[in-house]
């Protein structure tokens, strides 16, 4: 009798050390950390919107030129007309209106470029972390969000990689 209730005990306490495994592992959270300046930066898609938004920057300092151009050969008159003085006034204040408008379309653009990059690299991390089973992926840029952490942790060249290649479509 005594050795059926060992045995029992026995088999109920390694029933119970194998349930409390099994909850421990399933409550156990995998932690990571990605380097988001490092991978905003090596981003292919930010890289891609970061040429557009300079061809479209010279295309327009190719116009900013012309303009300053005319107005330097519009003041350049040695005896200038009224005529003369009301067109150099024009260039200018068309000058001025080009500079502030480009300025504005730029700072607009590039916004959306930002917002647009961060949109993806946020999708791709969620996949990420679903393909890799991470409970957490943080986000570690030396302002706050995380200050220190162990380098065995740090996935960045492997999430630089996985963003590159899904954005490419090759993942």
């Amino acid at each position: 009798m005594i050795k059926k209730i060992a045995i029992a005990s026995g088999l109920i306490l390694l029933l119970g050390l194998n349930l409390y495994l099994l909850v421990e592992l399933k409550m156990k959270k995998r932690v990571v950390y990605v380097n988001t300046y490092e991978l905003y930066n090596q981003f292919t898609l930010k890289k891609e919107l970061e040429k557009k938004l300079e061809s479209t920057q010279i295309a327009k300092k190719v116009v900013m030129d012309s303009l300053k151009a005319q107005l330097n050969y519009a003041t350049s008159v040695e005896k200038p007309t009224e005529a003369d003085v009301k067109h150099a006034r024009d260039i200018e204040a068309q000058l001025y209106y080009k500079e502030k408008q480009f300025r504005e379309e730029d700072e607009q653009q590039a916004q959306q470029y930002t917002n647009q990059v961060w949109e993806q690299l946020n999708q791709y991390m969620k996949d990420y972390g679903k393909e890799k089973g991470y409970s957490f992926i943080l986000g570690a840029n030396g302002q706050g969000n995380l200050m220190y952490a162990e380098e065995t942790g740090d996935v960045t060249k492997e999430v630089v990689t996985y963003v590159n290649e899904k954005y490419k479509g090759t993942h």
